[in-house]
């Protein structure tokens, strides 16, 4: 099972189903897989390799309510 099979699980759970979900990936460059990753309800995505700083504001700005993950789920975007 990959991320995105794991979040569309996720948010088809009644109980687990608006839990953030920050996915790491070392494949940014695929365009698809970042829209699908969007359509299942990723909320941040970010890639691989990455500063610790980066990761951090990606968990913050997921958990965080007042954040709304951009268009192509970039994690240098958002709040």
């Amino acid at each position: 099972m990959d991320g995105i099979e794991a979040t569309r699980r996720l948010r088809a759970s009644d109980s687990m189903g608006d839990v953030p979900v920050v996915m790491v990936s070392a494949h940014m460059d695929l365009r698809d897989r970042r829209e699908r990753a969007g359509d299942v309800g990723v909320t941040r995505w970010m890639g691989k390799p990455f500063e610790l700083e980066d990761l951090e504001e990606a968990v913050r700005s997921a958990i965080d309510p007042q954040c709304l993950p951009t268009g192509d789920l970039a994690a240098s975007g958002g709040c």
